[in-house]
């Protein structure tokens, strides 16, 4: 949102709930976005439907929202074009889970948001996801469907202090999100004990709020919980992990990771859609063993360490980008009528 203002569009946020967020809202707020956040109307939905010729295109995140909004948006006059931001394809993530923990419901309740997923992005005029790989998977469940790639944005930080003054690995994501609990799970109960044979001492940092592995008592294992500046972390930890075993969509950890420099071990799982090399701009592994020879590779070894963090930071330019993404907006929204200064 605050790279489409800056480029000249001009975006209101509506939160589904209609609650403002603190300082979450005055920092929007401070970049120029409108927060449509009004205790005295209705709901936000009553308010969209008195105001909607304000816009050109509404996006709405995730399937289930769009559920509830696109009838209602479809029913208006003179309404707004309807972007279904997928963010990842719940349905191909859920049924990735069911099959790796063998579970029949799991497979069932997948099924089920397959129906519903794949009916929102019929009812929108353009739906984004985050990679080619999703872009594929939805024109053949959809044929002629408009769909546009709207990777994870990010900006390569220069100056990334170098492999010597760094030690530990390091790994990011929300305990409310079950792909990160598995992973962490795995990571701790059989890749860490197989590090930690050969690199004495080694720290493993686990940020995210909600997020517990089992065996958090481990020696060498630390867990900060939410972390609010995730610089000095990124700064220090040697590599950083994405042992997902199942889930969908773009990887904002590797992302984080390859932004600052950190090179990744991960998944081929985690790697999807992301147009990584193994070897080149990362380090993938399937079993615990590979998984923690991949570590350790990168603690011992300078000059594949900066490899990787030289690659990462090049993928991070070329694909993920504000202007890598721009000619997917403009075919979304148009081109904005002047650039703000």
């Amino acid at each position: 949102m605050r790279r489409l203002v800056d480029s000249g569009y001009a975006v209101d946020f509506l939160p589904d709930d209609n609650r403002a967020a603190g300082r979450y809202t005055a920092d929007l707020m401070a970049a120029g976005i409108g927060v449509i956040a009004i205790p005295d109307v209705p709901s936000p939905s009553s308010w969209l439907r008195e105001n909607h010729r304000r816009y050109r295109a509404v996006v709405v995140c995730r399937y289930h929202l769009a559920r509830t909004w696109f009838p209602l948006l479809r029913c208006l006059p003179d309404r707004p074009r309807l972007v279904l931001d997928t963010v990842d394809l719940h349905h191909i993530r859920e049924l990735r889970e069911a099959r790796v923990r063998g579970n029949r419901a799991l497979a069932r309740a997948a099924r089920r948001t397959r129906k519903w997923e794949l009916a929102a992005v019929r009812d929108a005029d353009t739906v984004w996801v985050v990679s080619p790989v999703e872009r594929k998977a939805l024109l053949d469940e959809v044929p002629g469907l408009s769909v546009e790639v709207i990777p994870n944005l990010h900006e390569s930080k220069a100056g990334v202090p170098p492999h010597e003054n760094r030690s530990g690995i390091l790994f990011v994501g929300s305990g409310r999100h079950p792909p990160n609990q598995d992973a962490v799970d795995w990571f701790v109960r059989d890749i860490l004990p197989l590090v930690r044979r050969k690199l004495i001492g080694c720290q493993a940092h686990i940020v995210g709020e909600g997020l517990v592995p089992a065996g958090a008592e481990s020696y060498g294992l630390v867990v900060h919980g939410h972390v609010e500046d995730m610089t000095p972390l990124l700064e220090s930890c040697l590599v950083g992990i994405a042992p997902l075993r199942y889930g969908a969509g773009v990887k904002g950890k590797i992302n984080q990771y390859m932004a600052h420099g950190v090179p990744v071990v991960a998944t081929t799982c985690a790697t999807e859609g992301m147009q990584l090399q193994d070897g080149l701009d990362v380090l993938e592994a399937d079993t615990a063993s590979a998984y923690a020879d991949a570590i350790i590779r990168l603690h011992n070894d300078p000059v594949l360490w900066q490899r990787l963090s030289t690659g990462g930071g090049i993928n991070i330019d070329r694909h993920f980008s504000f202007e890598s993404a721009l000619p997917s907006i403009h075919r979304t929204f148009g081109t904005p009528a002047a650039p703000r200064t």
